[in-house]
Protein backbone atom coordinates (compact mmCIF):
# COMPACT_ATOMS: atom_id res chain seq x y z
CA UNK A 1 0.00 0.00 0.00
CA UNK A 2 2.80 2.48 0.41
CA UNK A 3 4.35 2.17 -2.40
CA UNK A 4 1.14 2.43 -4.51
CA UNK A 5 0.70 5.90 -2.58
CA UNK A 6 4.65 6.79 -3.15
CA UNK A 7 4.27 5.80 -7.00
CA UNK A 8 0.71 6.91 -7.65
CA UNK A 9 0.90 10.09 -5.87
CA UNK A 10 4.43 10.83 -5.51
CA UNK A 11 3.87 11.00 -1.73
CA UNK A 12 6.11 9.30 0.90
CA UNK A 13 4.41 9.06 4.60
CA UNK A 14 5.71 8.41 7.60
CA UNK A 15 3.15 6.55 9.06
CA UNK A 16 0.03 5.12 8.53
CA UNK A 17 -2.91 4.21 10.72
CA UNK A 18 -5.70 1.91 10.22
CA UNK A 19 -9.50 3.49 10.57
CA UNK A 20 -12.27 1.27 10.99
CA UNK A 21 -15.21 1.75 8.42
CA UNK A 22 -18.04 0.25 7.15
CA UNK A 23 -17.36 0.15 3.55
CA UNK A 24 -13.88 -0.90 2.25
CA UNK A 25 -10.67 -0.01 3.89
CA UNK A 26 -9.46 3.13 5.09
CA UNK A 27 -6.09 4.49 6.22
CA UNK A 28 -4.79 7.82 7.95
CA UNK A 29 -1.36 9.01 6.48
CA UNK A 30 0.36 11.23 8.60
CA UNK A 31 -2.64 13.30 9.50
CA UNK A 32 -2.35 14.72 5.93
CA UNK A 33 -4.46 12.46 3.68
CA UNK A 34 -6.96 9.55 4.32
CA UNK A 35 -5.93 6.56 1.96
CA UNK A 36 -9.77 5.09 0.78
CA UNK A 37 -9.87 1.56 -0.61
CA UNK A 38 -12.99 0.62 -1.87
CA UNK A 39 -15.03 -2.18 -3.72
CA UNK A 40 -16.99 0.30 -6.63
CA UNK A 41 -17.07 -1.82 -9.47
CA UNK A 42 -16.88 1.44 -11.84
CA UNK A 43 -14.25 3.67 -12.87
CA UNK A 44 -17.06 5.93 -13.94
CA UNK A 45 -18.52 5.99 -10.28
CA UNK A 46 -15.88 6.36 -8.30
CA UNK A 47 -14.40 9.48 -10.62
CA UNK A 48 -17.77 11.03 -10.52
CA UNK A 49 -17.64 10.55 -6.86
CA UNK A 50 -14.45 12.15 -6.41
CA UNK A 51 -15.11 15.19 -8.42
CA UNK A 52 -18.39 15.98 -6.94
CA UNK A 53 -16.61 16.14 -3.68
CA UNK A 54 -14.10 18.62 -5.25
CA UNK A 55 -16.53 20.76 -6.61
CA UNK A 56 -18.88 20.94 -3.01
CA UNK A 57 -15.68 22.06 -1.21
CA UNK A 58 -15.05 24.85 -4.43
CA UNK A 59 -18.54 25.97 -3.28
CA UNK A 60 -17.55 26.29 0.10
CA UNK A 61 -19.37 23.18 1.72
CA UNK A 62 -16.75 21.03 4.35
CA UNK A 63 -15.85 18.59 2.10
CA UNK A 64 -12.95 17.23 1.93
CA UNK A 65 -11.35 17.84 -1.43
CA UNK A 66 -9.41 14.71 -3.79
CA UNK A 67 -5.99 14.67 -4.54
CA UNK A 68 -5.23 13.98 -8.33
CA UNK A 69 -2.63 11.05 -9.00
CA UNK A 70 0.57 12.52 -11.00
CA UNK A 71 -1.02 11.23 -14.13
CA UNK A 72 -4.08 13.93 -12.84
CA UNK A 73 -6.57 11.67 -12.67
CA UNK A 74 -9.09 11.48 -9.18
CA UNK A 75 -8.47 7.51 -8.43
CA UNK A 76 -6.14 5.12 -9.26
CA UNK A 77 -7.79 1.46 -9.83
CA UNK A 78 -6.63 -1.84 -9.70
CA UNK A 79 -7.65 -5.53 -9.46
CA UNK A 80 -11.11 -4.49 -9.22
CA UNK A 81 -10.24 -2.31 -6.43
CA UNK A 82 -10.64 1.69 -5.78
CA UNK A 83 -7.80 3.67 -4.39
CA UNK A 84 -8.70 7.84 -3.37
CA UNK A 85 -6.62 10.23 -1.44
CA UNK A 86 -8.36 12.96 0.29
CA UNK A 87 -7.33 15.78 2.66
CA UNK A 88 -7.38 14.61 6.18
CA UNK A 89 -9.67 16.37 8.61
CA UNK A 90 -9.16 16.04 12.46
CA UNK A 91 -11.69 16.74 14.64
CA UNK A 92 -14.46 14.68 16.63
CA UNK A 93 -17.95 13.61 15.26
CA UNK A 94 -21.37 15.52 15.37
CA UNK A 95 -22.07 15.22 19.36
CA UNK A 96 -25.99 15.64 19.44
CA UNK A 97 -25.61 19.03 21.17
CA UNK A 98 -27.63 22.21 20.34
CA UNK A 99 -25.30 23.81 18.14
CA UNK A 100 -24.14 20.96 16.59
CA UNK A 101 -27.43 20.12 15.26
CA UNK A 102 -28.50 23.71 14.37
CA UNK A 103 -24.69 23.63 12.05
CA UNK A 104 -26.26 20.04 10.90
CA UNK A 105 -29.35 21.38 9.74
CA UNK A 106 -28.45 24.03 7.85
CA UNK A 107 -25.46 22.77 6.06
CA UNK A 108 -27.90 19.91 5.05
CA UNK A 109 -30.76 22.71 3.86
CA UNK A 110 -27.80 24.87 1.86
CA UNK A 111 -26.70 21.83 0.52
CA UNK A 112 -29.92 20.46 -0.74
CA UNK A 113 -30.52 24.45 -2.53
CA UNK A 114 -26.92 24.86 -3.72
CA UNK A 115 -27.34 21.30 -5.84
CA UNK A 116 -31.13 21.47 -6.75
CA UNK A 117 -29.59 24.01 -9.26
CA UNK A 118 -27.39 21.33 -11.04
CA UNK A 119 -29.46 20.29 -13.40
CA UNK A 120 -27.08 19.08 -15.61
CA UNK A 121 -24.67 17.20 -12.64
CA UNK A 122 -27.55 15.58 -11.55
CA UNK A 123 -28.59 13.80 -14.55
CA UNK A 124 -25.20 12.95 -14.69
CA UNK A 125 -24.81 11.17 -11.37
CA UNK A 126 -28.86 10.07 -11.93
CA UNK A 127 -27.62 7.79 -14.62
CA UNK A 128 -24.09 6.79 -13.19
CA UNK A 129 -25.11 6.55 -9.35
CA UNK A 130 -28.48 5.39 -9.79
CA UNK A 131 -28.42 2.33 -7.66
CA UNK A 132 -28.60 2.62 -3.89
CA UNK A 133 -26.50 0.34 -2.94
CA UNK A 134 -22.77 1.46 -5.13
CA UNK A 135 -21.10 -1.41 -3.17
CA UNK A 136 -21.36 -5.15 -3.39
CA UNK A 137 -23.03 -6.02 -0.39
CA UNK A 138 -20.63 -8.88 0.83
CA UNK A 139 -17.22 -6.75 1.04
CA UNK A 140 -19.50 -4.95 4.22
CA UNK A 141 -16.84 -5.75 7.06
CA UNK A 142 -19.52 -4.56 10.07
CA UNK A 143 -22.90 -4.97 8.93
CA UNK A 144 -24.43 -4.32 11.99
CA UNK A 145 -27.53 -3.40 13.57
CA UNK A 146 -27.20 0.72 12.39
CA UNK A 147 -26.49 -0.58 8.69
CA UNK A 148 -29.45 -2.67 8.56
CA UNK A 149 -31.35 0.19 10.21
CA UNK A 150 -30.43 2.90 7.74
CA UNK A 151 -30.93 0.16 4.60
CA UNK A 152 -34.83 -0.57 5.91
CA UNK A 153 -35.19 3.09 6.35
CA UNK A 154 -34.36 3.38 2.85
CA UNK A 155 -36.19 0.01 1.26
CA UNK A 156 -39.33 0.92 3.38
CA UNK A 157 -39.26 4.84 2.16
CA UNK A 158 -40.86 3.95 -1.31
CA UNK A 159 -44.03 4.36 -0.34
CA UNK A 160 -43.88 7.92 1.23
CA UNK A 161 -41.82 9.30 -1.58
CA UNK A 162 -44.30 9.22 -4.73
CA UNK A 163 -44.30 12.57 -7.38
CA UNK A 164 -42.00 14.38 -4.27
CA UNK A 165 -39.10 16.54 -5.96
CA UNK A 166 -36.04 14.77 -6.72
CA UNK A 167 -32.41 16.07 -6.49
CA UNK A 168 -28.75 15.03 -5.63
CA UNK A 169 -28.30 14.30 -2.39
CA UNK A 170 -26.04 12.66 0.34
CA UNK A 171 -27.93 10.29 2.16
CA UNK A 172 -25.52 9.28 4.12
CA UNK A 173 -25.61 12.47 6.66
CA UNK A 174 -25.54 10.25 10.02
CA UNK A 175 -23.21 11.39 13.21
CA UNK A 176 -20.12 9.48 11.85
CA UNK A 177 -19.62 11.90 8.30
CA UNK A 178 -20.19 14.81 10.22
CA UNK A 179 -16.97 16.14 11.69
CA UNK A 180 -16.72 19.12 14.43
CA UNK A 181 -14.16 21.03 16.32
CA UNK A 182 -14.08 23.52 18.77
CA UNK A 183 -17.77 23.90 18.23
CA UNK A 184 -17.84 24.55 14.29
CA UNK A 185 -19.05 21.50 11.29
CA UNK A 186 -15.43 21.40 9.77
CA UNK A 187 -16.40 18.11 8.09
CA UNK A 188 -18.47 16.32 6.00
CA UNK A 189 -17.62 12.96 4.25
CA UNK A 190 -18.55 9.65 3.05
CA UNK A 191 -20.42 10.56 -0.41
CA UNK A 192 -20.11 6.89 -1.48
CA UNK A 193 -24.38 6.20 -1.57
CA UNK A 194 -24.95 9.82 -3.44
CA UNK A 195 -27.59 9.70 -5.78
CA UNK A 196 -30.71 11.08 -6.95
CA UNK A 197 -33.79 10.82 -5.44
CA UNK A 198 -35.93 12.28 -3.07
CA UNK A 199 -35.05 14.96 -0.71
CA UNK A 200 -37.31 14.28 1.54
CA UNK A 201 -35.86 11.14 2.08
CA UNK A 202 -32.31 12.57 2.18
CA UNK A 203 -33.65 14.95 5.17
CA UNK A 204 -35.98 11.87 6.64
CA UNK A 205 -32.63 9.51 7.01
CA UNK A 206 -30.58 13.13 8.74
CA UNK A 207 -33.52 13.26 11.03
CA UNK A 208 -33.86 10.02 12.08
CA UNK A 209 -29.76 9.62 12.43
CA UNK A 210 -29.33 13.17 13.96
CA UNK A 211 -32.32 13.93 16.89
CA UNK A 212 -33.22 11.63 20.05
CA UNK A 213 -36.48 13.38 20.50
CA UNK A 214 -39.25 15.90 19.54
CA UNK A 215 -37.75 18.97 20.71
CA UNK A 216 -34.35 18.13 18.82
CA UNK A 217 -36.46 16.90 15.55
CA UNK A 218 -38.51 20.11 15.71
CA UNK A 219 -35.20 22.60 16.10
CA UNK A 220 -33.82 20.21 12.93
CA UNK A 221 -36.45 21.23 10.85
CA UNK A 222 -36.86 24.57 12.11
CA UNK A 223 -33.28 25.03 11.35
CA UNK A 224 -33.44 23.57 7.88
CA UNK A 225 -36.29 25.26 6.81
CA UNK A 226 -34.77 29.00 7.49
CA UNK A 227 -33.08 28.12 4.44
CA UNK A 228 -34.09 25.73 2.47
CA UNK A 229 -38.52 25.30 2.55
CA UNK A 230 -40.25 21.80 2.59
CA UNK A 231 -43.74 21.58 0.90
CA UNK A 232 -46.56 20.29 3.21
CA UNK A 233 -46.58 17.40 1.53
CA UNK A 234 -42.54 16.81 1.74
CA UNK A 235 -43.21 17.41 5.70
CA UNK A 236 -45.86 14.65 5.67
CA UNK A 237 -44.12 12.28 3.59
CA UNK A 238 -40.89 12.99 6.07
CA UNK A 239 -42.86 12.87 9.66
CA UNK A 240 -43.87 8.97 8.06
CA UNK A 241 -40.60 7.84 7.33
CA UNK A 242 -39.42 9.47 10.57
CA UNK A 243 -42.40 7.92 12.79
CA UNK A 244 -42.53 4.32 10.76
CA UNK A 245 -38.46 3.74 12.17
CA UNK A 246 -39.41 4.35 15.78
Amino acid sequence: MDNIVRSKWGIHNRSIEKINALYGDVYNLDNKYILKITNINSNEKQGLINSFMNKAHEKGFPVPRTTQTKEGGLFFSESRKTYSLYDYISGNHYDFKEGSLIQAATTLARFHDEFEKELELEQEVEKVCGDVYPYDLSGIKYYTSEVREAVKLIDRSERFCVSLPRQIGHFDYIPSNLIFKNGKMIGLIDFDIMRVSEKARDLAISLHRLTKNELQKKLFLDSYGSINNLTDAELQSMNDLYFDEM
